[in-house]
């Protein structure tokens, strides 16, 4: 062979060797680019999911909170008049998760614009019915007078509940398999929460919430705050001072027992009956 075919075929070799290398050169970086949009997006779909979890939790509670049976309600040591400020006590939700939901669905967007368009606008959407339909149902005014619109949104609350549900799972099925089987365990799990645990779940945190305003050397133990607030006597008191105490907050009513712990539940009737004017 000549040396000019010589030369031809090693710069033959040469680009060769050099188109193959540019070749597994893309390839590997459009793989390394593929990989970390992928777990971008699952790192997105992960925080989605922890959102969609805590609301759909919240949810569920209500729904069974607002469903419970009049001989379940005895059981509360507070009125069910009070459920909105032992709801909004025990930290049950408030608007940043949502707010959180709806920011992690926008990152999406540029990862999996499907999935992102099936999700967007779900923060909203469930901000809306929060404040539109749960707000409402938990009033202590929705107690009163005609219960149709109370019965029209506590079928609301339970379709909202069983919808998120299905929105979690989708969620989850996106991610991994193995999240969707996690996932799923965690919502059997917890729907529906046992009913004597949801009961005493709220009154221990009235428990907390009234004796967190009394002087720590008479404060009672749980299970002494249990029979005293539980009797017939008390219970109808806190009956009638329900609305003060929905509107002027704890405070009011633990300022009266903290300047007389011996008042009577008359007295405490009256005293705070004439306050409301």
């Amino acid at each position: 062979m000549s040396p000019f075919a010589t030369a031809l075929v090693d710069i033959s070799k040469l680009l060769t060797v050099s188109a193959v290398g540019a070749a597994l050169a893309y390839w590997f970086g459009l793989r390394g680019k593929t990989n970390e949009i992928s777990l971008q997006r699952t790192k997105e779909l992960n925080a989605i999911l922890a959102n969609m979890l805590t609301i759909w939790h919240y949810f569920a509670k209500l729904n069974q909170l607002t469903n419970l049976p009049p001989n379940q309600e005895k059981k509360m040591l507070f009125p069910m008049a009070l459920l909105p400020v032992m709801v909004h006590q025990a930290a049950a939700l408030n608007d940043e998760v949502f707010e959180e939901l709806e920011k992690s669905v926008s990152n999406l967007k540029q990862y999996d614009p499907l999935a992102f368009h099936k999700l967007e606008g779900m923060g909203r959407r469930f901000a809306f019915m929060k404040d539109n339909f749960v707000a409402p149902l938990l009033s202590w005014e929705s107690k009163q007078g005609d219960q149709t619109p109370n019965m029209m949104r506590r079928a609301m609350l339970e379709k909202i509940s069983k919808e998120f549900e299905k929105g979690v799972v989708h969620v989850a099925q996106l991610i991994s398999k193995k999240t969707a089987r996690d996932v799923q365990v965690e919502l059997d799990k917890k729907a529906p929460q046992a009913t004597e645990e949801l009961i005493d779940e709220y009154n221990r945190e009235y428990y907390s919430i009234v004796t967190s305003m009394m002087p720590e050397n008479v404060r009672p133990d749980y299970e002494a705050f249990k029979q005293m607030m539980g009797g017939a006597e008390v219970q109808g008191v806190m009956e009638q001072v329900a609305p003060l105490i929905l509107r002027q907050g704890f405070g009011s009513f633990m300022t009266i027992i903290n300047q007389n712990p011996s008042i009577t539940p008359k007295e405490l009737e009256a005293q705070m009956l004439s306050s409301l004017g």
